[in-house]
């Protein structure tokens, strides 16, 4: 409110003629939600991941985190509340968490069952919700072959089915 009473002065003078600065300070506070909601969109949408092969995992912006730096793959559910009733969805998303930093892979994506079986057998330990599960394994290269292997036939499937 006392910010709409400042523009308001800011846009006329003395002589009710319509000022600049106003017009451009107005601007500036309509812009500022926007301009937040856009910073936060691409802060969230940095960890996602954009493909896997043999070498590691690429996210959305292009930033690359190798096989041999994964600590642990989480699954993560996804508590709701509506109308006082609260839902478990388990195994939402696959956060894959690295040496320098963490990669999300979200739940909606193609062949979603595959993905997940392949990520899942990668010689890393596995969590639930931040619980772990079982025992790290040791890294072998067979285990990444076959996943990229298997991405490789994902991904001809899906570019046949466009």
């Amino acid at each position: 409110m006392i910010v709409t009473g400042f523009i308001f002065l800011k846009l006329q003078d003395k002589t009710g003629e319509l000022k600049w600065s106003g017009v451009v300070l107005c601007g500036g506070v309509l812009l500022l939600p926007s301009a937040v909601i856009v910073m936060l969109g691409v802060l969230t949408q940095q960890k996602f991941v954009k493909s896997l092969d043999v070498a590691g995992v690429k996210s959305s912006l292009g930033r690359r985190f190798l096989w041999e730096n994964l600590y642990y793959v989480d699954h993560v559910s996804k508590i709701t509340r509506v109308a006082g009733v609260t839902r478990k969805t388990e195994d939402n998303q696959l956060e894959l968490i690295f040496a320098d930093g963490k990669a999300i892979i979200p739940p909606l994506i193609y062949d979603r069952e595959r993905i997940w079986e392949l990520v899942n057998s990668a010689p890393a330990q596995v969590k639930f919700d931040g619980e772990s599960k079982t025992e790290q394994s040791q890294i072998s290269a067979t285990n990444f072959d076959e996943i990229a292997k298997a991405m490789g036939e994902i991904k001809a499937r899906h570019d046949q089915n466009k």
